[in-house]
């Protein structure tokens, strides 16, 4: 069926100002990330030098907070507008100009402080090399010799390498990864407007995610939250633009140790949760489990947490985490709001704690909050447990069964970062449709409780994520995906749109004490009406 509406419930507009870019890089997203991992497997310190002259071009390209507001503020008075395409690709290959120079001087070895200087010289050659033999394949012979190879790199022009770059991006694995990694130079509200684009108008609502995970990696380089909070309810109140209402990020780690210091009360983390979700125009609470702790019951972790927490928060750290989520969970339930959870074993921020992203625990959860409204998101992997590998001990059966034992509760599953799907053959995508078809006859209430979402700018370095075929985007290759497995045409609908209702709460019964209600109230605060939500009244 053709896709003429959607809600896009779990997507990021966040830039590399609002993220611990370098040490959620080199802890979570290398590790992870097979493909270029393998690029680099003999010669890590390459990894190094690139990701360090990556983050640093990012962040010193990407705008503030307080820029964002003033760039809003001057362009609803006329006064400023956004890059055109031509200007954009031209700022792109000059920031890709940046991180090769840097690659190309040995100055970063200083910046590192790299102990090895030799293995270093060593990983920067190989770097060089690959970049290069990315843009102009068959530059390295088999039988180049070092000082060829030395004079080759030496000679390089890099305007030209970096456009060669930038052009052959979607190819290949490098040139796709820093286009991606381009994106968070932009201005959020540019960020959103390319969204609006890719889902070609049809998204009445996007629900970007922010996320606070700093504390994991240890890396405090980014905008405070409540920067960042500003920031995106000043994006909120553009007019004539994507409607776009968030989820604040919380981290119950953060909330421990500001409890156990004493810190000023409007510093809190969930005072700021508070204000976002009350007074800011954010819809819900963002947690990111994979980065060391369980939706419930870390008291029963006992030691296994990372030194740094633990030399923080004492050597089991587990309860002082339960009762700064026990206080979320409270709140939210009270007041309606929905959490949005990362569900699912990935990007883990050490051994083994993507496990404790189990759905499992937020059964527990809702047994305890049965009135919470809560996202598993990224439901669709099926990655099997067991061996052999059984359907019925995936994680996706056991929110199935959630699914089952309460059809009309308010637990949810997104669909996002499909990526398995982008391809139009292959083993992994014919897989996940069994696996979909699969659960879809065991769970036929699952189409009341599963949702659409992007994971966009996120799920950007995939190959194929923009598809070849015209007319067509990553929605409709995702409706065509549930036809295939046996969603039926209303059920499609309630899935990209009529569920996210019922999960934001923005439906009209939802004024009274829910996200409806509170979002008319903050544009009326700002002296703008809320007439464009009447396209949840259906």
């Amino acid at each position: 069926m053709p896709i003429r509406r959607l809600i896009d419930a779990h997507c990021h507009l966040f830039n590399a100002r609002d993220i611990p870019i370098e040490g959620f890089t080199k802890k979570v997203l290398i590790p992870a990330y097979k493909q270029l991992g393998s690029l680099f497997e003999r010669y890590p310190q390459a990894f190094t030098v690139m990701i360090h002259a990556l983050a640093t071009i990012m962040q010193e390209q990407a705008p503030l907070p307080a820029a964002e507001i003033k760039l809003i503020d001057a362009l609803d008075a006329g006064s400023a507008r956004l890059p055109t395409a031509a200007e954009r690709r031209a700022l792109d290959i000059a920031n890709i100009e940046k991180v090769l120079r840097k690659i190309w001087s040995k100055d970063i070895l200083r910046e590192l402080s790299v102990r090895n200087a030799r293995a270093a010289d060593v990983g920067i050659i190989e770097l060089q090399k690959l970049i290069l033999s990315e843009v102009y394949p068959g530059i390295f012979s088999s039988t180049s010799r070092a000082d060829e190879i030395a004079a080759l790199i030496e000679s390089q022009n890099l305007p030209d390498v970096a456009r060669h770059l930038y052009d052959s991006g979607s190819e290949r694995t490098i040139g796709r990864n820093v286009q991606w990694a381009l994106l968070f130079t932009r201005h959020r509200l540019e960020l959103t407007e390319d969204l609006r684009r890719l889902h070609r108008n049809r998204a009445a609502l996007v629900t970007p995610a922010l996320v606070d995970f700093s504390m994991w990696v240890e890396d405090s380089a980014h905008a405070p939250m409540q920067e960042q909070v500003d920031a995106v309810t000043r994006v909120s109140l553009r007019r004539n633009a994507q409607r776009s209402h968030g989820f604040v990020g919380f981290d119950p780690l953060r909330q421990a140790l500001h409890g156990r210091s004493g810190g000023p009360p409007a510093a809190e983390p969930l005072a700021i949760v508070r204000r976002a979700v009350e007074r800011g125009g954010f819809i819900g609470v963002k947690l990111y489990p994979p980065m060391g702790f369980r939706p419930i019951d870390n008291a029963g972790i006992g030691t296994d947490f990372p030194d740094h927490v633990k030399q923080q928060l004492g050597d089991q750290p587990g309860e002082a985490l339960d009762r700064a989520l026990a206080h979320l969970y409270a709140w939210c339930a009270e007041k309606n709001v929905p959490i949005m959870a990362h569900a699912v074993a990935s990007n883990e921020a050490g051994p083994g704690y993507g496990l404790r992203a189990n759905p499992k625990f937020w059964a527990q959860v809702l047994e305890k909050y049965p009135t919470l409204r809560l996202n598993m998101a990224h439901f669709g992997g099926f990655r099997l447990i067991g061996q052999p590998p059984r359907r019925d001990a995936t994680w996706e059966w056991t929110i199935g069964r959630m699914f089952a034992r309460s059809p009309q509760s308010y637990a949810f599953a997104d669909l996002s970062y499909f990526s398995e799907l982008l391809g139009d053959t292959g083993d992994k995508r014919k897989e996940l449709l069994a696996n979909l078809a699969a659960f879809r006859r065991a769970f036929p209430h699952s189409a009341d409780h599963l949702m659409f979402g992007s994971d966009w700018t996120m799920v950007g370095r995939e190959a194929g994520f923009q598809p070849k075929r015209p007319n067509v985007s990553y929605v409709d290759l995702v409706g065509e995906f549930l036809g295939a497995a046996g969603y039926g045409d209303a059920d499609i609908d309630k899935i990209m749109f009529g569920n996210a209702v019922r999960f934001l709460g923005l439906a009209p019964a939802d004024r009274q004490n829910g996200t409806r209600g509170r979002l008319e109230a903050f544009y009326a605060s700002h002296g703008q009406n809320a007439d464009w939500m009447k396209v949840f009244d259906a």
